[in-house]
């Protein structure tokens, strides 16, 4: 299970998160590359949907519990 994490609070994401993509995606917006003006909105674990300034986030983790397919 991937699980985001916005300046301490944690919010569990749903199975099947791509955790890679989501964090392009807030690198992407909090560095401006993408033109866009930081809002955003993320589904969570149970349905719900977290509306984010990703400008307005000081700290940002995607953390994916997966076991690694490396080996």
């Amino acid at each position: 299970m991937a699980r985001l994490v916005l300046d301490d609070q944690t919010y569990d994401l749903p199975a099947g998160t791509d955790a890679a993509a989501l964090r392009r995606r807030a690198a992407d917006v909090m560095s401006g590359r993408t033109g866009n003006v930081g809002l955003d909105r993320v589904t969570l674990a149970g349905g719900k949907v977290l509306e984010v300034n990703w400008r307005s986030v000081g700290v940002v983790q995607v953390v994916d519990d997966a076991p690694d397919d490396a080996g």
